[in-house]
Protein backbone atom coordinates (compact mmCIF):
# COMPACT_ATOMS: atom_id res chain seq x y z
CA UNK A 1 0.00 0.00 0.00
CA UNK A 2 1.47 3.61 -1.08
CA UNK A 3 1.20 6.49 1.58
CA UNK A 4 0.24 9.38 0.24
CA UNK A 5 2.02 12.73 1.32
CA UNK A 6 -0.12 15.00 3.59
CA UNK A 7 -0.77 18.26 1.94
CA UNK A 8 2.12 21.44 2.46
CA UNK A 9 0.33 24.27 4.53
CA UNK A 10 0.11 27.46 2.11
CA UNK A 11 2.03 29.42 4.47
CA UNK A 12 3.87 31.50 1.81
CA UNK A 13 0.72 32.28 -0.16
CA UNK A 14 -1.29 33.11 3.25
CA UNK A 15 1.07 35.56 4.19
CA UNK A 16 1.32 36.92 0.68
CA UNK A 17 -1.83 37.96 0.47
CA UNK A 18 -2.23 39.45 3.74
CA UNK A 19 1.09 41.48 3.38
CA UNK A 20 -1.15 42.63 0.03
CA UNK A 21 -4.07 43.41 2.19
CA UNK A 22 -2.18 45.35 4.48
CA UNK A 23 -0.64 47.56 1.73
CA UNK A 24 -3.75 47.81 0.25
CA UNK A 25 -5.56 49.43 3.28
CA UNK A 26 -2.56 51.36 3.93
CA UNK A 27 -2.82 55.17 3.40
CA UNK A 28 0.46 57.19 2.86
CA UNK A 29 2.22 59.39 0.69
CA UNK A 30 5.29 59.85 -1.47
CA UNK A 31 6.92 63.28 -2.27
CA UNK A 32 9.27 63.46 -5.05
CA UNK A 33 11.47 66.54 -5.98
CA UNK A 34 10.70 67.98 -9.55
CA UNK A 35 11.80 71.48 -11.28
CA UNK A 36 10.27 74.36 -11.45
CA UNK A 37 9.27 73.81 -15.05
CA UNK A 38 7.39 70.53 -14.49
CA UNK A 39 5.53 71.88 -11.36
CA UNK A 40 4.79 74.70 -13.49
CA UNK A 41 3.54 72.29 -16.68
CA UNK A 42 1.59 69.98 -14.39
CA UNK A 43 0.09 73.43 -12.81
CA UNK A 44 -1.78 74.01 -15.61
CA UNK A 45 -4.03 70.79 -16.01
CA UNK A 46 -4.52 71.17 -11.85
CA UNK A 47 -7.30 72.31 -8.86
CA UNK A 48 -5.83 74.91 -6.83
CA UNK A 49 -6.41 73.34 -2.88
CA UNK A 50 -6.90 76.33 -0.05
CA UNK A 51 -3.45 76.85 1.79
CA UNK A 52 -2.43 75.20 4.56
CA UNK A 53 -1.64 77.91 7.15
CA UNK A 54 -0.16 75.65 10.76
CA UNK A 55 0.96 79.18 12.59
CA UNK A 56 -0.27 77.18 15.58
CA UNK A 57 2.37 74.79 15.03
CA UNK A 58 5.57 77.21 15.13
CA UNK A 59 3.86 79.33 17.76
CA UNK A 60 3.35 76.17 20.28
CA UNK A 61 6.29 75.22 19.69
CA UNK A 62 9.11 75.73 22.36
CA UNK A 63 11.11 78.83 21.39
CA UNK A 64 14.85 77.09 21.95
CA UNK A 65 13.23 74.37 18.91
CA UNK A 66 10.98 76.85 16.95
CA UNK A 67 12.74 77.01 13.26
CA UNK A 68 13.28 80.11 11.85
CA UNK A 69 12.70 80.71 8.32
CA UNK A 70 16.59 80.22 7.40
CA UNK A 71 16.88 77.09 9.61
CA UNK A 72 13.88 75.54 7.54
CA UNK A 73 15.36 76.49 4.18
CA UNK A 74 18.84 75.40 5.25
CA UNK A 75 17.57 71.83 6.39
CA UNK A 76 15.26 71.45 3.02
CA UNK A 77 18.31 73.09 0.77
CA UNK A 78 20.20 70.46 2.20
CA UNK A 79 17.79 67.61 1.70
CA UNK A 80 16.31 68.46 -1.37
CA UNK A 81 18.59 70.81 -3.17
CA UNK A 82 18.68 73.96 -4.57
CA UNK A 83 15.42 75.92 -4.42
CA UNK A 84 12.93 77.12 -6.94
CA UNK A 85 11.48 80.47 -8.39
CA UNK A 86 7.82 79.85 -8.01
CA UNK A 87 7.71 82.54 -5.10
CA UNK A 88 6.56 86.07 -4.57
CA UNK A 89 9.89 87.92 -4.37
CA UNK A 90 8.30 90.78 -2.13
CA UNK A 91 7.12 87.91 0.44
CA UNK A 92 9.70 85.48 0.62
CA UNK A 93 13.20 84.39 -0.57
CA UNK A 94 12.30 80.18 -2.12
CA UNK A 95 10.80 77.76 -3.16
CA UNK A 96 10.89 73.80 -3.60
CA UNK A 97 8.15 71.78 -5.62
CA UNK A 98 7.21 68.43 -5.60
CA UNK A 99 4.86 65.58 -6.95
CA UNK A 100 2.49 64.10 -4.50
CA UNK A 101 1.35 60.46 -4.82
CA UNK A 102 -1.07 59.65 -2.66
CA UNK A 103 -2.04 56.28 -2.31
CA UNK A 104 -5.37 55.16 -0.26
CA UNK A 105 -7.30 51.99 -0.68
CA UNK A 106 -4.84 50.92 -3.46
CA UNK A 107 -5.31 53.74 -5.63
CA UNK A 108 -3.10 56.22 -6.20
CA UNK A 109 -4.00 59.60 -6.86
CA UNK A 110 -1.67 62.14 -8.23
CA UNK A 111 -0.70 66.21 -6.59
CA UNK A 112 1.85 68.24 -6.69
CA UNK A 113 3.18 70.37 -3.75
CA UNK A 114 4.69 74.04 -3.60
CA UNK A 115 6.48 74.92 -0.50
CA UNK A 116 7.49 78.55 -0.49
CA UNK A 117 8.74 81.54 1.45
CA UNK A 118 5.74 83.12 2.79
CA UNK A 119 6.14 86.10 4.62
CA UNK A 120 7.24 84.88 8.18
CA UNK A 121 6.99 81.11 7.78
CA UNK A 122 6.87 78.40 4.81
CA UNK A 123 3.07 77.78 3.19
CA UNK A 124 1.83 74.54 1.66
CA UNK A 125 0.02 74.92 -1.47
CA UNK A 126 -1.48 71.40 -2.94
CA UNK A 127 -2.84 70.73 -6.25
CA UNK A 128 -4.43 68.19 -7.60
CA UNK A 129 -2.95 67.00 -11.34
CA UNK A 130 -6.36 65.78 -13.61
CA UNK A 131 -4.65 63.48 -15.79
CA UNK A 132 -7.83 62.77 -18.10
CA UNK A 133 -8.20 65.61 -20.02
CA UNK A 134 -11.98 65.31 -20.41
CA UNK A 135 -12.36 65.39 -16.80
CA UNK A 136 -10.90 68.80 -16.86
CA UNK A 137 -13.24 71.44 -15.83
CA UNK A 138 -11.57 74.61 -17.07
CA UNK A 139 -13.89 76.96 -14.91
CA UNK A 140 -12.56 75.44 -12.20
CA UNK A 141 -8.53 76.13 -13.14
CA UNK A 142 -8.92 79.67 -11.28
CA UNK A 143 -10.88 79.03 -8.24
CA UNK A 144 -9.25 77.52 -4.89
CA UNK A 145 -11.00 74.19 -3.89
CA UNK A 146 -11.49 72.44 -0.69
CA UNK A 147 -9.72 69.41 -0.10
CA UNK A 148 -10.82 66.11 -1.44
CA UNK A 149 -11.19 63.74 1.72
CA UNK A 150 -11.92 60.34 -0.56
CA UNK A 151 -8.43 61.14 -1.88
CA UNK A 152 -5.99 63.15 -0.07
CA UNK A 153 -7.71 65.21 2.95
CA UNK A 154 -7.25 68.05 5.06
CA UNK A 155 -5.51 66.37 7.61
CA UNK A 156 -3.47 64.66 5.44
CA UNK A 157 -1.89 67.60 4.23
CA UNK A 158 -1.93 69.26 8.22
CA UNK A 159 0.17 65.32 8.59
CA UNK A 160 2.64 66.28 5.75
CA UNK A 161 3.29 70.02 6.85
CA UNK A 162 3.62 68.79 10.83
CA UNK A 163 6.17 65.83 9.26
CA UNK A 164 8.05 67.66 7.36
CA UNK A 165 8.42 70.32 10.32
CA UNK A 166 9.06 67.56 12.72
CA UNK A 167 11.63 66.19 10.81
CA UNK A 168 13.63 69.44 9.44
CA UNK A 169 14.00 69.45 13.37
CA UNK A 170 15.26 66.62 13.98
CA UNK A 171 17.57 66.80 11.18
CA UNK A 172 19.12 69.93 12.03
CA UNK A 173 19.48 68.86 15.31
CA UNK A 174 22.18 65.93 14.61
CA UNK A 175 24.09 67.84 11.91
CA UNK A 176 24.18 70.88 14.31
CA UNK A 177 25.36 68.98 16.92
CA UNK A 178 28.26 66.85 15.20
CA UNK A 179 29.58 69.97 13.15
CA UNK A 180 27.65 67.93 9.49
CA UNK A 181 26.04 71.06 8.36
CA UNK A 182 27.91 72.17 4.87
CA UNK A 183 26.34 75.50 4.60
CA UNK A 184 27.61 78.72 3.12
CA UNK A 185 26.58 81.72 4.83
CA UNK A 186 23.26 83.23 3.20
CA UNK A 187 20.56 85.72 3.86
CA UNK A 188 17.08 85.66 3.09
CA UNK A 189 14.81 88.74 2.76
CA UNK A 190 10.60 89.32 3.36
CA UNK A 191 10.33 92.83 2.55
CA UNK A 192 6.97 92.68 2.97
CA UNK A 193 7.28 92.30 6.33
CA UNK A 194 10.68 93.47 7.17
CA UNK A 195 12.01 90.23 8.21
CA UNK A 196 15.80 89.47 7.71
CA UNK A 197 16.60 86.05 8.64
CA UNK A 198 20.08 84.07 7.39
CA UNK A 199 22.84 81.86 8.52
CA UNK A 200 26.43 83.41 9.26
CA UNK A 201 29.17 81.87 11.07
CA UNK A 202 27.21 79.30 11.97
CA UNK A 203 24.95 80.96 13.61
CA UNK A 204 21.44 81.19 12.44
CA UNK A 205 19.64 84.40 12.89
CA UNK A 206 16.07 86.34 12.60
CA UNK A 207 15.20 89.76 13.09
CA UNK A 208 11.93 91.13 12.44
CA UNK A 209 11.71 94.95 12.47
CA UNK A 210 9.14 97.86 11.90
CA UNK A 211 10.96 100.75 11.43
CA UNK A 212 10.81 101.26 7.36
CA UNK A 213 14.66 102.84 7.47
CA UNK A 214 16.02 101.03 9.92
CA UNK A 215 14.92 97.58 7.78
CA UNK A 216 16.44 98.89 4.95
CA UNK A 217 19.78 100.24 7.25
CA UNK A 218 19.77 96.08 8.16
CA UNK A 219 19.70 95.74 4.42
CA UNK A 220 22.54 97.40 3.73
CA UNK A 221 24.99 95.86 6.09
CA UNK A 222 24.09 92.58 4.25
CA UNK A 223 23.82 93.46 1.13
CA UNK A 224 26.80 91.24 -0.37
CA UNK A 225 25.48 88.63 0.26
CA UNK A 226 21.88 89.55 -0.80
CA UNK A 227 23.19 90.87 -3.83
CA UNK A 228 26.10 87.93 -4.72
CA UNK A 229 24.64 84.68 -2.96
CA UNK A 230 26.57 81.72 -3.04
CA UNK A 231 24.90 80.15 -5.92
CA UNK A 232 25.77 76.16 -5.23
CA UNK A 233 25.99 74.36 -2.04
CA UNK A 234 27.59 71.28 -1.93
CA UNK A 235 24.19 68.78 -0.93
CA UNK A 236 22.86 70.50 -4.40
CA UNK A 237 25.79 67.46 -5.74
CA UNK A 238 23.41 64.83 -3.93
CA UNK A 239 20.32 62.94 -5.06
CA UNK A 240 17.46 65.02 -3.69
CA UNK A 241 15.47 62.99 -0.48
CA UNK A 242 12.00 60.99 -0.86
CA UNK A 243 9.63 61.53 1.52
CA UNK A 244 7.48 58.21 2.67
CA UNK A 245 4.70 59.71 4.66
CA UNK A 246 2.28 57.56 6.82
CA UNK A 247 -1.08 59.43 6.31
CA UNK A 248 -2.81 57.08 9.03
CA UNK A 249 -2.43 58.41 12.64
CA UNK A 250 -1.87 54.71 14.51
CA UNK A 251 0.42 53.82 11.41
CA UNK A 252 2.72 56.85 12.03
CA UNK A 253 2.51 56.72 16.40
CA UNK A 254 3.44 52.77 15.76
CA UNK A 255 6.44 53.77 13.61
CA UNK A 256 7.70 55.96 16.24
CA UNK A 257 7.45 53.99 18.49
CA UNK A 258 9.66 50.98 16.79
Amino acid sequence: MTESNPPQPQASSTTEAQDDQKEADRAYCILTRIDDATYIELARCSYSIFPQFLIGLYLNDRPEKRLNIAQYYAGMRSLVGKPGNCYDDWKGAFSFSFKVEAFREGNAYPYILNIHHFRSGPEFNFKKVITDPEGLDSSALGVYHKPFDDEFSEENMKLVEVYMYGFLQGYLQVVQENAYLNAPDFVLLSDANHIISGYIDGQFFEHHIEDEDEFQASKEKFQHLIEHPVEHWPSDDQEPRRFTIELDLNTLKKKRAS
